[in-house]
């Protein structure tokens, strides 16, 4: 029997290749029946319910890689928890934050008055990390914050259980010694979190009320499972639209139900277009005041640009030892685009905008606030004409733009069934999400096979499992 050393590179891939055709067939139509019964799904822009591809074989991580993960994760929420208070504390700091005017009324209306300390928000940190390799903890870099409508709750969990199932047996038949776990449930954090948050906001257990946009069907297929999930688990949860709350005898109530707790997939920007065409929203903003919303309005602050309080040295006063080693080494170089000296990648000051078209094939372009990998620009893929073109629009429209440098995506080697009944291998460029609170830690693995990785540019999804033989 082969020794399957598992901490070198592709062992999980080696043994996924040792499956004969025909089980590999049977797991393809079982993996797709169970998605849909599942509901590993979401709805494209037409409107069309749509299967997400998972991958046939897993990725594996140690233990100790997880908790390395997680407590870097735990310091960069430690670290995002601070902003707000900077912004109010540190005027420089607010042209990070370009918010429009409707939602700064929001953001100064509401949170000077809260105790920054209480404010909670479910996070997922997105990188670029790898498993393999003796440097990996130096290596992995994270590009971008989520703090409002994170997606995966419901995909992670479901993902990993299918691939646990049906793969996992198969895989042991080869090697009865692979011991693979899953994650922390993203859907218990979820639940674990909201009831902290109700014994803060001093408000008894009782309704909690998930709020998405009806109209954004490609948001709102993991909102109905979330609510009968917790359900099951001894949590009264009911899905509405944020126009569906309202204020009676001083609290907040949906469908006749007085609600503790609201859990938001909408963003500020989504509220006051929903104020603008005169929609009554004095039930959320009593919530956000009364800190009974998750994510909390400090979630706001998840603008890519955020990204630049963590990698420019000019605002390391404010933050500590710890958070800024983590900074160093996991941050991707990030700045606001806009007229401006600032330090280089290498810590040079330097004129950003003449730097961003000198350094043109090392960095990437992206709409500080849009999501779902719209409007990325990979500066080597892309002629100096448009690269150009990008720059001067987002000068002329402040806030719009970020330049990051650009980072490594990795490309890992996937078994991929063929109707034709043979299996061939595909590549995919992966990345990883990183969704983790004080109770634990999930992991949402994404691949595509363009480099800009996101289920709504067509990608997929793979189980990142803990292998305990590592």
């Amino acid at each position: 029997m082969p020794n399957w050393n598992y901490r070198l590179s592709n062992k999980m891939y080696d043994l996924f290749r040792e499956l004969p055709q025909a089980t590999v067939r049977r797991l393809h139509a079982k993996i797709l029946k169970d998605s849909k019964r599942l509901s590993l799904v979401y709805f494209n822009k037409k409107g069309r319910e749509v299967v997400i591809p998972l991958t046939l074989r897993p990725r594996v991580m140690s233990v100790k890689q997880r908790m390395h993960l997680w407590k870097t994760t735990q310091v960069l929420n430690e670290a995002f928890s601070k902003i707000p208070q900077l912004f109010f504390d540190v005027p420089e700091i607010q042209e990070l934050f370009p918010f429009e005017d409707g939602e700064a009324k929001w953001v100064h209306d509401i949170l000077p008055s809260l105790n920054h300390k209480h404010l909670r928000n479910l996070s997922r940190w997105d990188g670029n990390t790898e498993f393999q390799g003796e440097n990996w903890t130096g290596e992995y870099k994270f590009f971008e914050a989520n703090a409002v409508g994170v997606g995966g709750v419901w995909y992670c969990p479901v993902d990993e259980e299918i691939t646990m199932k049906e793969i996992y047996p198969e895989l042991k038949k080869i090697d009865p010694k692979l011991k693979l776990e899953q994650n922390d449930d993203a859907r218990i954090l979820l639940l674990k979190l909201l009831k902290r948050q109700s014994i803060d906001a001093g408000v008894k257990p009782a309704h909690f009320a998930l709020t998405v946009d009806r109209d954004m069907l490609e948001n709102y297929v993991e909102f109905p499972r979330l609510a009968t999930y917790l359900k099951g688990h001894g949590l009264d949860a009911l899905v509405a639209d944020p126009r569906d709350l309202y204020l009676k005898k001083g609290d907040i109530y949906c469908r006749g139900k007085k609600i503790s707790l609201v859990y938001r997939d909408t963003t500020l920007s989504e509220y006051f277009a929903m104020e603008e065409k005169g929609a009554d929203l004095s039930a959320i903003k009593f919530a956000f005041k009364q800190n009974r919303v998750i994510s909390s309005l400090s979630g706001e602050f998840d603008h890519k640009s955020c990204l630049e309080l963590f990698s420019s040295a000019r605002y390391d006063k404010y933050f500590t030892a710890k958070e800024r080693a983590v900074f160093r080494k996991h941050i991707l170089w990030t700045r606001l685009v806009r007229e401006c000296r600032t330090e280089d990648r290498h810590g040079k000051m330097v004129d950003l905008v003449p730097y961003l078209r000198k350094h043109k094939n090392e960095l990437v372009l992206k709409p500080n606030r849009l999501f779902g990998g719209e409007g990325v620009d990979i500066g080597k893929n892309v002629s100096m004409k448009t690269w150009d073109k990008v720059i001067e629009h987002g000068l002329k429209e402040s806030g719009y733009l970020v330049v990051q440098e650009l980072a490594h995506v990795p490309v890992k080697r996937f078994p991929h069934h063929h109707p034709k009944a043979t299996m061939a291998d595909q590549e995919f460029y992966t990345v990883v999400g990183i969704i983790a609170t004080e109770d634990g830690m999930t992991v949402v693995g994404r691949v595509a096979k363009k480099k800009v990785v996101n289920i709504a540019q067509d990608g997929g999804l793979t189980a990142i499992l803990v292998c305990k033989n590592i």
